[in-house]
């Protein structure tokens, strides 16, 4: 079936199109299994900081001198194919947060928010020239996280997630363009609700919804480069059977991502990120600039 997989991939388009729809298969947060692929490990360091914050009606308003927002994030992946078009995977995420003003500064972190998900290819790479290839994943989020309200930490350094169980879909289109490749991402999150242990009352995230956009290529042998921008935007949350009032959030970003393969089971991934620090770009969100590096082993 391996060597299927592959024969198909290679047949489907030219030398260029097949290695710009392997190295795709790392680069988008967890990512997909290549055709030929059985399973796949990956780690990535993402590292952020915060230059400032968009209030509730959408202003824009950087950091005060000397205020420090920084966090390290760990994120330990697997995919496993169990058939032709399916395949599973897991994201655990370690979170180290660095905050505060001056020489007040706080350092702690733990373990964020564990994913599942699985992962359904409607269409493949190259199974219709003419057509994108299309993939469905539904995903369930463990409340593994600690919750900001529970965090015990000087400037709450030790939350290091929503902390929220919440069931996820999302659907993905690429498509070949000889050397280069558009994608197509969009998806959503629901919550389900828990009880505050501060408040003694029951408080739900609001859906939250998410689109993106990317072009790139294969720019030399082994290399892909690319850019990307997207927008996330979280419904107001509920506290009780109450809307809290001005609780929605909104953050726009872009960025850049490239992909290397150092050998056939080896990728490297790298990308970098940014809010757009313009008033009316975001809403209730910290606006940061990240880096992140990683590598990615691919069995076949």
């Amino acid at each position: 079936m391996r060597v299927v997989a592959a024969l198909l991939c290679l047949a489907a388009a030219a030398p260029a199109n097949a290695a710009v729809c392997c190295m795709t298969s790392g680069l988008f947060g967890v990512g997909r299994l290549a055709l030929w692929e059985q399973s796949a490990v990956g780690l990535r360091a993402t590292g952020a900081g915060t230059l400032g914050a968009w209030d509730a009606d959408g202003s824009w308003r950087p950091s005060p001198a000397g205020y420090q927002d920084d966090e390290l994030r760990v994120d330990v992946t697997a995919l496993l194919r169990l058939w032709q078009r399916g395949q599973i995977y897991a994201l655990a995420p370690v979170v180290t947060n660095r905050r505060g003003h001056g020489d007040d500064l706080g350092t702690a972190g733990g373990l964020g928010d564990l994913e599942l998900g699985v992962r359904y290819e409607l269409l493949e790479t190259g199974e219709h020239p003419w057509l994108p290839a299309l993939g469905v994943t539904a995903s369930a989020l463990l409340p593994t996280a600690v919750r900001p309200e529970e965090a015990q930490a000087p400037w709450g350094v030790d939350a290091t997630g929503r902390g929220a169980p919440g069931v996820g879909a999302a659907v993905s289109a690429e498509q070949l363009f000889g050397r280069l490749f558009a994608r197509l991402d969009g998806g959503a999150v629901l919550y389900a609700p828990f009880v505050r242990s501060d408040l003694r009352q029951a408080q739900r995230f609001g859906p939250s919804v998410a689109a993106a956009a990317s072009i790139g290529g294969l720019a030399v042998d082994a290399l892909v480069l690319g850019a990307t921008v997207g927008v996330v935007h979280d419904r107001p949350l509920t506290l009780g059977q109450d809307e809290v009032p001005a609780s929605a959030a909104t953050l726009a970003s872009a960025g850049l991502f490239a992909s290397y393969t150092l050998w056939g089971h080896w990728t490297l991934v790298a990308s970098t990120s940014s809010g757009l620090f313009l008033d009316g770009l975001g809403q209730n969100r910290p606006g940061r600039v990240t880096a992140s590096l990683g590598v990615r082993y691919g069995a076949f």
